[in-house]
């Protein structure tokens, strides 16, 4: 007796659903961006979002049992401009019962991320320049920031990952009842506005637009993917 589980990856902003169509909206005929404002006095405006989740699993207390709905170190691609990447059904079938957590990896795992299995696109898109240590982005997300009164606009890569990088383990308790040929569906949400509004919060002009070979920027974005992540 078997169900599956089917993800749909989402993006919010303070609440409210982000869509490829509204991120990089644009207020007028004159090209003017939409800019939200940040908790550093920043103003942002967020033009492309790409990610990689790993090793999706489900815990049965009931039972003592991680059961992995993946295949173990298997990884899944997130696009907010490619709708096929914002949902994906376990290949594996599920035993039925009651399960009380969803964990999953953001980022890749060593066996992914040290070599170059992503050969297509837009995986292949990731890949982390081999002069700086190879690998893979374990997250793009590329944008315009400028201050308040500002009228020009820099651009910036918040970009974390690489061979040395360490996906996070992010465990969300989540009281699952699979049946028998069931399907159930849950929702893994970015909240956008906590990359930047979680202590210590962001401001570009100390960590500045590109942060590849920032170790520090990276960590605190990394350290704060437990927050920025929900499952609904």
């Amino acid at each position: 007796m078997t169900g599956v589980l089917q993800v749909n990856f989402t993006f919010s902003w303070s609440g409210h659903n982000n869509t490829a169509a509204n991120l990089n909206a644009v207020l007028d005929s004159s090209g003017a961006y939409r800019f939200d404002s940040i908790h550093s006095g920043n103003l942002v405006n967020l033009s492309d979002i790409q990610y990689f989740v790993s090793e999706i699993s489900l815990f049965s207390r009931e039972k003592n049992n991680l059961i992995f709905i993946t295949d173990e170190s298997a990884a899944h691609y997130i696009d907010l401009a490619v709708p096929a990447t914002l949902s994906w059904t376990s290949p594996r079938s599920i035993p039925a019962g009651v399960y009380d957590s969803i964990i999953f990896y953001f980022g890749l795992l060593p066996a992914d991320n040290k070599n170059r299995r992503f050969v297509n696109q837009p995986e292949s898109d990731m890949f982390w320049p081999s002069e700086m240590g190879g690998g893979y982005h374990f997250m793009k997300i590329n944008g315009r920031w400028k201050n308040s009164g500002d009228t020009s606009f820099i651009t910036f890569g918040l970009h974390v990952g690489g061979g040395n990088a360490n996906a996070v383990r992010l465990s969300f308790p989540q009281r699952i009842f699979m049946t028998e040929d069931g399907t159930v569906e849950k929702s893994f949400d970015m909240a956008l506005d906590k990359w930047f509004n979680s202590a210590p919060l962001w401001d570009f002009s100390i960590y500045g637009e590109a942060i590849m070979q920032n170790a520090v920027a990276q960590r605190v974005l990394m350290d704060r993917a437990g927050q920025v992540f929900s499952v609904k």
